[in-house]
C-alpha cells in the first residue's frame, strides 16, 4: 500500500553533487519539513506529466474547461540543432522557466504563416506529426 503525503507547500528542491538524484522538501499539513528523494532519470516524466495534471486540476477546480494555465513570455531564441536539419525552439519566461521544442523546417515556416494569416481569424495551430517522432532523439 502506498504511503501518502500530505504536504502543504513545496519548500525547497535540493540537486545531489552528482546529479543522479533531486530531493523535493515539503511542508506537511502540520509544518514538519519531510523530502521526497527521486532519481534524475524521472525528471523527464515528472516535466510531461505536470502540465497536464495543472490542466486538469485547474479546469476541474474551476468547473471550466476553457481555462488554461499562460505565461507571459520573457524571450524566445530559434536555433538550427547542430549537425541535422531540425530547429530549436526555446521559449523562456521572465522568472527563467524555459522549454525547448525540436521541429522541422516545414514547421518554423507553418508557424510564421499562422502567425501572418491564421492568428488574425483567432487562433493558430498546427500538428506536425514529424517533429513528435524527432522529439524523441535529444539534440544538442
Amino acid at each position: 500500500m502506498a504511503i501518502t503525503l500530505n504536504a502543504k507547500e513545496l519548500t525547497n528542491v535540493e540537486i545531489a553533487a552528482d546529479g543522479d538524484s533531486f530531493k523535493l522538501h515539503f511542508a506537511d499539513e502540520a509544518g514538519r519539513a519531510t523530502a521526497v528523494n527521486l532519481p534524475t532519470d524521472s525528471l523527464n516524466a515528472l516535466i510531461l506529466t505536470l502540465p497536464t495534471i495543472l490542466d486538469r486540476a485547474m479546469k476541474l477546480r474551476h468547473r471550466d474547461d476553457t481555462l488554461r494555465m499562460v505565461y507571459p513570455l520573457g524571450n524566445y531564441q530559434v536555433e538550427r540543432a547542430a549537425g541535422t536539419d531540425q530547429y530549436i525552439l526555446t521559449l523562456r519566461t521572465a522568472d527563467g522557466f524555459g522549454i525547448s521544442f525540436v521541429m522541422s523546417e516545414a514547421t518554423v515556416n507553418d508557424m510564421a504563416d499562422s502567425v501572418n494569416q491564421d492568428a488574425v481569424a483567432g487562433t493558430a495551430e498546427r500538428d506536425r506529426d514529424e517533429d513528435k517522432s524527432a522529439a524523441a532523439g535529444r539534440l544538442n
